[in-house]
């Protein structure tokens, strides 16, 4: 999973940090921010707020208000007016080797308790090995079809865009066009078939994919689905 880096800091940190981060997002502010939470699972949120400490305390208390626990690490240029529980803080002057440790420590903490296999319903992820099964049945993804899958059973329910699975798979990297998410779905949705889970990924034109247990379908649905007016799955 990336980091989401936010504010001033987030130009500097991508050339210090992607040793230990991985793939790092940007946001420029609080609201940006919250888009990408809603799109994306992060393994930390990173508040540079010595531009703009009003915004960056505005996000603290809007993801806390909507019950996000994604790890928060602030680097503060002025102390907020009250108590924010859960978030860790570097004042200003940030030391940048005091911030890779904290940086370190913060994702490691994570990833030792975070949740090591992904269900639904038949189908399994292990986040460890990266191996995924349905039915008892392995099945043998690249990197990338994991990625899009783990994506999909993380955020099952709504359809996601290309653009979700681009930006999962490659951050803030420059990404191959739009059609490479069409053509490694099509062979995931193919692996899946072969498993007996072929009904699992449902193509939304014009919109994208998304991903249901198969108790939750209708008995004759077919796998290609449509949005109506009204924004709901016909």
């Amino acid at each position: 999973m990336p980091v989401l880096l936010v504010e001033r800091f987030a130009s500097h940190a991508p050339s210090q940090l992607s040793d230990e981060c991985g793939i790092i997002n940007c946001a420029e502010d609080a609201d940006e921010a919250m888009s990408l939470l809603q799109q994306e699972t992060y393994e930390l949120v990173l508040i540079g707020m010595t531009s703009s400490p009003e915004d960056g305390f505005d996000l603290i208390r809007r993801l806390q208000a909507s019950g996000n626990e994604t790890p928060v690490l602030a680097l503060m240029g002025s102390a907020p007016d009250e108590e924010l529980d859960g978030v860790d803080m570097l004042a200003d002057p940030i030391d940048p080797d005091e911030l890779r440790t904290r940086v370190t420590s913060i994702l490691r903490r994570g990833r030792e308790t975070a949740q090591p296999i992904l269900w639904l319903g038949e189908l399994s992820l292990c986040l460890l090995t990266r191996e995924a099964q349905s039915r008892e049945t392995p099945l043998a993804l690249s990197a990338n079809e994991f990625a899009m899958l783990e994506l999909l059973v993380r955020r099952k329910g709504p359809v996601l865009t290309k653009a979700t699975f681009l930006n999962h798979m490659y951050g803030e990297a420059a990404a191959p066009e739009a059609r490479i998410v069409d053509v490694l779905m099509h062979k995931l949705r193919a692996k899946l078939e072969q498993a007996g889970a072929g009904q699992l990924v449902s193509v939304v034109w014009g919109h994208g994919y998304m991903i249901r247990e198969l108790g939750s379908l209708p008995p004759r649905l077919n796998d290609t689905v449509t949005i109506n007016s009204y924004g709901l799955v016909a």
